[in-house]
This record gives structure tokens, C-alpha cells and sequence, in this order.
């Protein structure tokens, strides 16, 4: 079996009657990004297939936590890797700025409270406009996920996420820039 990879993906579109790009997070396994084009086009069919790659990262590492895509077992972890979306305004800006952040932690609880320790959440803050959650949490995170219960179904049968505690902290490069899709499909 070719080594199967975790991808966190940012799409970008206009989709028809909208005035401006819209985003949404995509979450699949591929041993490479091209093949999961097929499943974004499934998961935003409202793009048309007219859509773009803003961010992608393959998913190795979070923290001190090694991510491992494995065939489906009955293994259990102790730990699970959560997705954030953060919102936040500055004063005097018309906009809502967003901050997606992966965390490993044993509950929603734990990863809650590890995300308000971050920079995002302190710096795009202040009275009458805090960073938030989403107000059922207690704190204010537009939206908080465990990926492996979003993964889209079809990886979701075959594959689970193996997280274990690693030794150093190293970094998984984000991939940031416009990626055209018909120009990606057609390079080797």
C-alpha cells in the first residue's frame, strides 16, 4: 500500500449569486493532493468544479504529536486531533478575521482551552468584540471539529488517525499561495 497522507485544504470559489470568494476546509487522505480532486469536487458541489487551493498542508505533525494515517483497526488513541476556526476582529475594521488551528488534546474541553493560549486568540480581541468559539462552548470558537469524524466518508471507512507522542517539535510546512487546479492536474 502507498503511504497514505492526511491533507488540510483551503478552497476558494465563487460560487453563482455571491458577491464575493468564498472558503471552506477540506479534509482528506491521498498519497498525493491532486487525488483528493475528485472529493472536493464532490464535497462543494456548489463550485461547479470552479474552485482553487488558498492553503494545503499534509498533516504529520501537530505539536509534540506525530499524525499517521493507518488502514482502519480497532486502535485506540489516547489522543485526538481537534480542527479550530477561530474568528476575531480588530478595532475599526469591517471584517472578521479567521485563524484555523489544529490542536492534539483528549477532549473538546482540553483543546479549548489549549487554542485560548494562542496569539490569535489574545491579539484579535478586545471589548464589545472578543475572539470567540462559538457561544454553546462557553468561550467563543466559530467552529471546533475532531477530523477524524469530518473526514469525508469514503476515508473515513478505510482509515483512522494514529496519533503518538513524539520526541521534538517540528513543523509541517503550510503551503500558502493561489494553486490552480486544472494546472496542478495537468504537471506530473
Amino acid at each position: 500500500m502507498k503511504e497514505m497522507n492526511l491533507f488540510m485544504i483551503l478552497i476558494g470559489c465563487t460560487p453563482k449569486n455571491r458577491l464575493i470568494e468564498q472558503h471552506d476546509m477540506f479534509f482528506g487522505i491521498a498519497n498525493e493532493l491532486k487525488n483528493l480532486i475528485p472529493s472536493i469536487n464532490n464535497f462543494w458541489p456548489e463550485a461547479n468544479g470552479v474552485f482553487h487551493i488558498d492553503c494545503w498542508r499534509k498533516v504529520t505533525r501537530v505539536g509534540n504529536y506525530n499524525i499517521e494515517v493507518i488502514e482502519k483497526t480497532n486502535f485506540k488513541n489516547n489522543f485526538q486531533l481537534f480542527f479550530i476556526n477561530l474568528g476575531g476582529y480588530l478595532p475599526n475594521e469591517f471584517e472578521e478575521y479567521h485563524h484555523k488551528q489544529l490542536i492534539v488534546a483528549k477532549s473538546k474541553a482540553e483543546a479549548i482551552k489549549k487554542v485560548k493560549e494562542t496569539e490569535f486568540y489574545k491579539k484579535f480581541s478586545f471589548k464589545g468584540a472578543q475572539s470567540h468559539i462559538d457561544d454553546y462552548y462557553g468561550v467563543a470558537v466559530d467552529e471546533i471539529f475532531n477530523v477524524q469524524d469530518i473526514l469525508y466518508p469514503e476515508f473515513k471507512e478505510k482509515y483512522q488517525l494514529k496519533i503518538t507522542e513524539a520526541t521534538e517539535n517540528k513543523l509541517d510546512k503550510n503551503n500558502i499561495g493561489y494553486l490552480n487546479i486544472q494546472k496542478m492536474l495537468k504537471e506530473k
